[in-house]
């Protein structure tokens, strides 16, 4: 028992010691409130497509599986994960495309010039 209480106590000990070592200051690049939102927004679409990139493998990965039980039930869940997955990676350039072509979005981009990197830079190349 004590030697139980001793290994919970020193997992404890260096959970707090990495969190300690490993936090770092973060310091904003810029005063502009917009890049910063836009930075977020950059960030939480990467996020979006990587987990849409796992949904791709895992059903590369059952429809394999499928062909090889020969289950139609199993391939068609595979198909359907693989469509799914698909549409997640291009879903910032979907509500890219949905929200550059709203008047109200053009209309805010012309008076306030704010710039919306948020999708067109994953979709688009604009360099």
């Amino acid at each position: 028992m004590k030697q139980k209480r001793m290994k919970l106590r020193m997992a404890a000990l260096m959970a707090v010691l990495l969190i300690r070592v490993l936090t770092v200051p973060v310091f904003a690049e810029t005063n502009d409130p917009i890049e910063v939102v836009n930075d977020l927004s950059d960030f939480m679409f990467g996020l979006v497509r990587a987990v849409g990139m796992v949904m791709l493998g895992f059903a590369e990965v059952q429809i394999g599986l499928s062909r090889k039980s020969h289950d139609p039930s199993q391939r068609a869940n595979g198909f359907l994960a693989l469509a799914g997955g698909g549409v997640i990676i291009v879903l910032a350039c979907i509500i890219y495309l949905l929200f550059a072509a709203s008047p109200l979005t053009q209309f805010y981009k012309n008076r306030h010039r704010i710039v919306f990197a948020s999708g067109g830079d994953l979709c688009f190349n604009r360099s």
